[in-house]
């Protein structure tokens, strides 16, 4: 019950702050007069309008700028795709042919593996330890200077729920029935995979259930429960692993272009932010309360559910020390953004073991 207390205070503590911040900028919005032009925010959006929690999260930032902002900043919520694949938006913000992206970082770890740190960490922390890093470890400085060099001004505005582990046609009992097995997987996760003997596979979600069908697919991670079970992919893949080391908890940026964020004033940046931070615990409530209905709607189903084997645990995470290593000898922002991050969650260790 200690573990669950602390993670209420917690959870109740920054909502409080989050609904006072918010409140007050609603009860005094910044003058404007009707004859003032307001800002155009375009954003760019990740996500399609009818993905799990995270369609809704981005509409719903939009909601609170421009509520929040009293109408002098437009904000607009552009289609998937438009005006550049989400794959581009560091690129269009940086370069201010888009305004304002709302969106994930891990996409570009070819750009700098940095990024991944402040997107889904393999054996890494859950959601209040991560927040607690950002906000009190150093980790803002860091994600800030990371983005700036790109001529962005980003926030972290989103934070979702652990995935799941992985889909699997038949059984993996233990490391060997894992290796040679095709995966559909990415980012750091995919590297973990391929250095323990799984031969990973990029395949769009749109094609997983298709992909298993035809057995070019032995398994597939997707994304958590409540993102995988309209995707059927139980009507192919009936074994289910936990838990989502590849990914303890998920960030979602807004990025800013420096242009955009230089026309704002004090007001409208502090609503921006504000909107941000109430969009986080929104969306990090959401992911987490849809998840145990679409497990029990699973596990109805007859799924077999259940823990990854301990040898096969042992030698991913053995993988993913390895492999952090190796990427900070090759990247320096990499390597400073690691260590911090790893100081931070060994000095909280003995609370997080005993709270």
């Amino acid at each position: 019950m200690s573990a669950l207390l602390a993670r209420a205070r917690i959870a109740v503590g920054t909502g409080l702050r989050v609904a006072c911040l918010a409140a007050l900028l609603s009860l005094s919005p910044p003058a404007y007069a009707a004859d003032d032009k307001p800002i155009p925010m375009p954003i760019g959006a990740s996500f399609a309008p009818d993905s799990p929690v995270l369609g809704a999260a981005q509409k719903r930032l939009v909601n609170l700028i421009n509520t929040l902002s009293n109408g002098s900043i437009n904000a607009r919520l552009l289609e998937a795709g438009d005006p550049v694949p989400p794959r581009q938006f560091l690129e269009a913000v940086g370069n201010g042919s888009l305004d304002a992206a709302f969106t994930s970082s891990q996409q570009w770890f070819a750009r700098d593996p940095a990024f991944s740190l402040f997107a889904a960490v393999p054996f890494g922390p859950a959601a209040n330890e991560y927040l607690a890093w950002m906000n009190f470890g150093g980790g803002e400085r860091l994600f800030k200077e990371l983005y700036a060099r790109y001529n962005i001004e980003a926030f972290v505005c989103g934070m979702t729920a652990p995935m799941a582990g992985a889909w699997f046609v038949t059984p993996v009992p233990d490391l060997a029935s894992l290796k040679g097995k095709r995966v559909r997987s990415s980012g750091l996760g995919a590297m973990v995979l391929k250095r323990v003997g799984v031969a990973t596979r990029s395949v769009d979600v749109t094609d997983l259930v298709q992909a298993l069908r035809l057995n070019t697919l032995d398994g597939t991670e997707a994304s958590w429960p409540a993102f995988d079970e309209p995707l059927e992919i139980d009507s192919v893949a009936r074994h289910y692993y936990f838990p989502g080391w590849q990914q303890q908890s998920a960030l979602n940026h807004l990025l800013v272009s420096k242009a955009r964020w230089e026309s704002l004033n004090k007001n409208q940046r502090a609503i921006v932010q504000a909107a941000c931070q109430t969009q986080l615990l929104q969306e990090n409530a959401e992911s987490e309360a849809v998840q145990a209905a679409a497990m029990a709607r699973l596990a109805s189903r007859k799924i077999d559910i259940q823990e990854w084997p301990p040898e096969v645990m042992a030698a991913l995470d053995k993988a993913w020390q390895e492999i952090a290593g190796e990427l900070a000898a090759a990247s320096p922002e990499f390597k400073k953004i690691w260590s911090s991050q790893q100081a931070f969650r060994v000095l909280q260790r003995h609370w997080r073991e005993n709270a």
